[in-house]
């Protein structure tokens, strides 16, 4: 038996059969990343609309601008919205002691394009980095004295 074993051996080295595997298979892995489109909105200080103080006898519309800053990488399109504000009632509020001063928040100089959140209608459009100007009018201060504030979220839809 053992010259066996060994005949089997010198028959497998003058073959080239060694240990090694004798058959394969082969199949392809899938290798995949997603890379998404990437925007940012900025509104930092100073560019909030801060109308100022004024004393409530005026009688002409108060107007200041305030600033919103988008980066998207690439060429992704984007829509900058404006919601309502937290005080919204029938129109953007600000408020101070329960008192309501009534502003309206435009995209344009002459007052005329409402700043809101229907795409298409009324929202600001771009690619890239681009500021926005926030116009910002306060028809009238014949209101109670006090410091009136709101909030508008700013949204980019991409």
């Amino acid at each position: 038996m053992r010259q066996f074993f060994k005949a089997a051996l010198v028959a497998a080295a003058i073959s080239g059969v060694s240990g090694a595997y004798a058959l394969t298979d082969t199949n392809n892995l899938q290798v995949s990343l997603t890379i998404t489109a990437a925007c940012d909105v900025t509104t930092t200080a100073p560019s909030s609309v801060a109308f100022g103080s004024h004393a409530q006898t005026a009688s002409t519309p108060v107007d200041n601008t305030g600033a919103v800053t988008v980066t998207c990488q690439g060429s992704t399109p984007y829509n900058v919205l404006l919601g309502q504000g937290g005080n919204y009632s029938s129109g953007r509020r600000l408020v101070a002691s329960g008192n309501y001063v009534p502003y309206e928040l435009y995209r344009d100089s002459s007052h005329t394009q409402v700043w809101g959140q229907t795409i298409g209608t009324d929202t600001q459009t771009g690619t890239g980095t681009n500021t926005f100007t926030v116009y910002g009018r306060v028809p009238s201060l014949s209101f109670p004295a006090g410091n009136y504030t709101d909030t508008v979220l700013v949204t980019v839809d991409y």
